[in-house]
């Protein structure tokens, strides 16, 4: 055979092991079938799509302080004020009829709205970790896509700090802090100092209560040692600010005080009538008395703490009933009033939590939860009220306001942090700040620095500085620096960063 027809013998047959075409160079359509057993079109083409990871970053920031600066405010000489409180108990039958309140079944949630469920608390922070990105979606059609990761902001700036910098930075040595002593008897008023508070509308304006002489400090500029300090005292401050123990601010323009005492304040009401009282923070009004009182209800003697929650509600530590209250003044009666009858009063976990005599016991709400966090000194522990639990129990008495008292069963306490773990031995002091929570023990002279889940972040002893029993209220500034109350001592004591 020639090799020509060799040739064309060949090539009839690769024509016909390629299925007949062999033109196009396509699959026949018995060859086409996936493995899937689906059929593939004769002109499909094979596709990969390509999967393109995005991330983004955004940090935001929120501005906390935006008050106006501080002004000087004049000290203004105001007369001392007689007026009484009354006592409306007859009223209370008219007030307190059948209705809605005495309900078993209606629970707190129904008035207060919902809340997160943040009693469950993890042992530590979940904090995000931003170590590593990955480089493309782990799916396995995905391509791989060169350098498309975004590597997170490490500046300074952005960094998490070694532990509280006006606490050491994590050292635990008062040599690495500043301790300034910010006010004492040789430049103001001090008597027994037991809680300070820096006034929202003006960023730098701290009131402190004084127990021994009922009455309020002012330092209009805490970083202008030149500026004026007020002092605010009058005889019926015997019994509207009666042995303040604490005190809170509230809705712009007014404050709230809380009192340790359960003895007659007045000449013409019982030894127990006693509760927190609402002022104005106005300085031309306010006089620590009568006339400058814009509410008070009565049913709290030996108030330890005091927080507010919103509008005119503040939560009280009644270390007379050893409970957790809700006092609602709801529209204050004026400057100087004495109508009292539309105050709502919620006692809640009655007996579970203790008072220690003469030892404030902060607390502080946070709006977002709902969350009430308390110093429980009698207990040693730093304790968490679930303000959204429990149902309506019996109406409070005796009810010297005529006004709605009820106590609240089954309510949610939890403890967050057992003082004895932490060498704690009485806690005092609580704020929470930027989302950590500062605690003072007033046994140890300690300032605790923990997360809102009760993970350690840092701490600081200063007994050389404040002794042992002295240390009581604490507050921060927008500069993150520290302040605390050295009562036996009559000081004001500053920390900051060195």
């Amino acid at each position: 055979m020639s090799k020509k027809w060799i040739v064309l013998a060949f090539s009839a047959l690769l024509y016909l092991g390629c299925g007949g075409n062999g033109a196009n160079g396509n699959l026949s359509t018995a060859d086409q079938t996936q493995g899937d057993g689906s059929v593939a079109s004769p002109d499909a083409k094979v596709t990969a799509d390509i999967v393109v990871p995005t991330f983004d970053v955004q940090t935001t920031f929120d501005s906390v302080f935006n008050s106006p600066d501080t002004s000087l405010q004049a000290d203004l000489n105001v007369a001392p004020d007689l007026g009484v409180e009354l006592d409306l108990s007859g009223a209370i039958d008219a007030k307190l009829g059948p209705d809605g309140f005495s309900d078993p079944d209606l629970t707190l949630a129904d008035d207060l709205g919902p809340a997160e469920d943040s009693t469950d608390l993890p042992d530590v922070a979940v904090v995000p970790d931003l170590s590593a990105v990955p480089d493309v979606v782990d799916h396995p059609d995905a391509a791989v896509v060169p350098d498309t990761k975004v590597e997170p902001d490490v500046t300074p700036d952005t960094q998490q700090p070694t532990g509280i910098p006006s606490l050491g930075g994590g050292t635990h040595l008062p040599s690495n802090v500043t301790i300034e002593i910010l006010a004492d008897t040789s430049n103001t008023t001090l008597s027994t100092p037991r809680d300070l508070a820096f006034n929202p509308m003006y960023a730098n304006e701290l009131w402190i209560v004084n127990y021994e002489t009922e009455s309020m400090t002012i330092l209009l500029n805490v970083d202008n040692p030149d500026a004026p300090r007020v002092h605010r005292q009058t005889a019926t401050g015997h019994h509207f600010l009666a042995r303040p123990s604490s005190l809170a601010f509230g809705k712009l323009g007014f404050l709230a005080t809380c009192h340790e005492t359960a003895i007659k304040t007045q000449d013409t009401t019982p030894a127990d009538f006693m509760g927190p009282t609402l002022f104005t923070s106005n300085l031309a009004e306010f006089d620590g008395g009568h006339g400058g009182h814009y509410d008070m209800l009565h049913n709290t003697p030996n108030g330890m703490g005091i927080a507010w929650e919103k509008d005119n509600v503040y939560w009280v530590f009644d270390g007379y009933h050893s409970s957790l209250t809700r006092y609602d003044f709801q529209e204050d009666h004026g400057a100087g009033g004495s109508d009292h009858t539309d105050g709502i009063v919620w006692r809640f976990v009655e007996g579970q939590v203790k008072r220690v005599a003469g030892v404030p016991s902060h607390l502080y709400y946070v709006p977002s939860s709902a969350l009430l966090y308390v110093a429980d000194t009698g207990n040693n522990r730093i304790a968490i009220l679930d303000t959204t639990t429990g149902t309506f129990g019996a109406t409070i008495t005796p009810n010297y306001d005529g006004s709605t008292q009820l106590k609240v069963d089954n309510a949610t306490l939890t403890t967050l942090i057992e003082g004895s773990t932490m060498k704690m031995e009485r806690p005092s002091g609580l704020e929470i700040h930027d989302d950590v929570l500062y605690v003072t023990d007033n046994k140890t002279s300690v300032i605790y620095a923990f997360t809102l889940q009760g993970k350690l972040i840092d701490y600081l002893q200063i007994h050389e500085t404040i002794p042992s029993g002295s240390m009581m209220g604490i507050a921060l500034d927008k500069s993150n620096r520290i302040y605390l109350v050295d009562s036996t001592g009559n000081r004001i004591i500053r920390l900051s960063p060195k």
